[in-house]
C-alpha cells in the first residue's frame, strides 16, 4: 500500500518496491545492427501491478546458445518474440516460418510475461538451427509496455461512457512521468466523432495538465499510442464511431493497465548542440541515428519540446524545428 499526501509518497511497502526516486523503470534494449545479437540492459521490470524483479541483463544471440533459433527452411523468414517472466528469466517464442517476412505472424506469448522485443530473422541458406543472417536494425522492434506510474488506486482518471458524444473522466490522483496530478471532481469531456467508422483514442495531455485539470487536459485523436510522443500523452482508453458520427457504446474501452509509458533509465544515445551561428531551424545528428518510429526526447535550454508541435524528425539523423532556434541555445537530443 502506498500512502500519499499532497502528491508525496509518505511510505511504501518493501514488497512493492516503490520509492520516490526509482518508482519503476524498464531497462533499455540495445540494437546491434549487422550482427546476430542484441543486448537487454540490467534494470527493474514490472511483471504486474505490484511485483517487480531485478534483472542483471544479458546478450541475446540468435546464432548459438540459449536463444539459438530453430531450424528454418533455407532462406525463409521467422520472428522471435522475447519476454521476461516473474523469475527474471528471458523467454523466446518463435512463430511459423514463411518465405516472405511480411507473411510471418507475431508469435503467441503468455499473458503473465512482460514483452521485451520482437526480431525478424532470415535463414542464411543453410537451413539448420542457428544459421541466420545478420540482423538489421529495423528488424528489431521494441515491444515493451512503456510504464507510466499512476492510477495506483485503480480509478484515477478512468474514462466512463456517458452518451453518444461525451465521456466522463473520473476524479482521482496519480503520478504521470514524474508529474503529480490531482483532480477533485469528475470531468465531462466532449468526444471527437468527426471520422465515421473510425477508432478514436483518449489521452491525458500532460502539457495541459501540469496545473489545474480541466476538460482541456484530455483529448481524443485517431493517432494510436505508438504514434505519439509518449512522454506527453497518457493513453486512457478508446472507442469506435458509427456511420452517424456517434460513439458506439459497446466499443468504449477504458484501459485497465495501471502502469504506462514511464522509463527512468540512462540514455545510451545522446547528443548536445550549442548553437554559435545566428540561429538555425534544423540540426543533423552525428553521434547516433534513429528510425522513423523511434521517440526522441529533445530539450532547448532545458525546456521540453514535442514532436509535431515543435519539431519533425527525418530518419536517420535530421531534425527540423518549426521555428528558428536562437543563437546560443543549448539543444539536448536523446533517443528514448
Amino acid at each position: 500500500m502506498v500512502k500519499r499526501t499532497n502528491g508525496l509518497i509518505e511510505e511504501s511497502s518493501a514488497g512493492d518496491k516503490f520509492s520516490p526516486d526509482k518508482m519503476s523503470f524498464l531497462a533499455s534494449v540495445a540494437q546491434n545492427p549487422n550482427d546476430k545479437t542484441f543486448d537487454i540492459y540490467p534494470g527493474r521490470y514490472f511483471i504486474n501491478d505490484t511485483e517487480s524483479i531485478e534483472y542483471s541483463g544479458e546478450t541475446i544471440n540468435l546464432g548459438s546458445g540459449t536463444y539459438q533459433t530453430s531450424p528454418l527452411t533455407a532462406d525463409y523468414f521467422n520472428k522471435a518474440f522475447f519476454t521476461i517472466d516473474e523469475t527474471g528469466t528471458v523467454q523466446m517464442y518463435e512463430s511459423l516460418e514463411q518465405s516472405a517476412s511480411s507473411s510471418v505472424e507475431d508469435p503467441e506469448i503468455p499473458d503473465n510475461e512482460l514483452p521485451l522485443s520482437m526480431v525478424i530473422f532470415q535463414d542464411d541458406g543453410s537451413g539448420t538451427a542457428g544459421t541466420v543472417k545478420f540482423i538489421s536494425q529495423d528488424h528489431i522492434e521494441d515491444k515493451r509496455s512503456w510504464l507510466n506510474l499512476g492510477n495506483l488506486d485503480c480509478t484515477a482518471f478512468k474514462p466512463v461512457y456517458r452518451n453518444t458524444q461525451d465521456f466522463l473522466v473520473q476524479k482521482g490522483e496519480g503520478w504521470f512521468n514524474n508529474l503529480y496530478i490531482d483532480s477533485g471532481s469528475n470531468i465531462l469531456v466532449t468526444a471527437n466523432t468527426a471520422a465515421s467508422g473510425s477508432t478514436y483514442y483518449m489521452y491525458m495531455d500532460l502539457q495541459n495538465a501540469s496545473g489545474s485539470v480541466s476538460a482541456g487536459s484530455f483529448t481524443t485523436m485517431l493517432s494510436t499510442p505508438s504514434q505519439l510522443d509518449r512522454r506527453r500523452y497518457v493513453p486512457l482508453g478508446e472507442y469506435d464511431v458509427d456511420g452517424s458520427n456517434n460513439i458506439i457504446r459497446s466499443s468504449f474501452k477504458a484501459y485497465q493497465s495501471k502502469f504506462w509509458q514511464y522509463r527512468d533509465t540512462p540514455y545510451t544515445d545522446e547528443e548536445t548542440f550549442n548553437l554559435s551561428a545566428a540561429g538555425d531551424s534544423a540540426i543533423t545528428l552525428s553521434n547516433f541515428t534513429f528510425l522513423s518510429t523511434d521517440f526522441l526526447d529533445i530539450k532547448i535550454n532545458g525546456r521540453q519540446i514535442y514532436e509535431n508541435d515543435d519539431y519533425a524528425k527525418v530518419a536517420p539523423n535530421l531534425i527540423n524545428f518549426g521555428y528558428t532556434v536562437k543563437k546560443g541555445a543549448k539543444i539536448k537530443v536523446r533517443k528514448v
